[in-house]
């Protein structure tokens, strides 16, 4: 090697050592420093008319300096005449207004409050998820008796360094 090489060779060696470490996340057990949430709908959520534009069923907004990784999901239905598979509802996950792989038109109902399903759904700072009901146009109207709601577990995590960390 000429010395023109082994400054250039030196120089990406340096510019490796310096790259940030990428450590895999365990949903199953969450950095130290981790904060654990569960949002849960404020209430149970009537059904839109059929044809109606889609409600909202629980938001979360992923705080300012904040990441954040939602591990676990429950959409349910209450009341009787369960829509699974009917296609009389849909029920959507959206992060910042686009379908979340997957969830953007499902059929039926995710967990529930009981046991929720286990999700991997990694937000941003500012990130929104967002879950809606919908019934469809050619759908027969919900009955008045007839409810929805959600709750998502996960946590969050600083993503701001610390002096003492620089």
């Amino acid at each position: 090697m000429n010395p023109f090489q082994q400054i250039v060779h030196q120089q990406k060696i340096t510019a490796l050592d310096s790259l940030p470490t990428y450590t895999p996340v365990n949903i199953d057990s969450p950095p130290q420093d981790a904060l654990q949430f569960v949002e849960t709908s404020p209430a149970q959520v009537p059904y839109p008319a059929a044809g109606a534009a889609a409600v909202t069923v629980i938001s979360y907004t992923v705080p300012r300096g904040q990441r954040a990784v939602v591990t676990y999901m429950a959409i349910v239905h209450i009341g009787g005449n369960n829509p699974d598979m009917s296609g009389n509802v849909i029920w959507r996950v959206l992060i910042n207004g686009a379908p979340h792989k997957g969830m953007g038109n499902m059929l039926a109902q995710i967990g529930s409050f009981t046991f929720p399903n286990k999700v991997r759904i990694d937000l941003g700072e500012n990130d929104q998820l967002t879950i809606t009901a919908e019934v469809p146009a050619a759908a027969p109207a919900p009955p008045v008796n007839m409810n929805t709601a959600a709750r998502i577990h996960g946590w969050t995590q600083s993503i701001i360094k610390k002096a003492s960390q620089s």
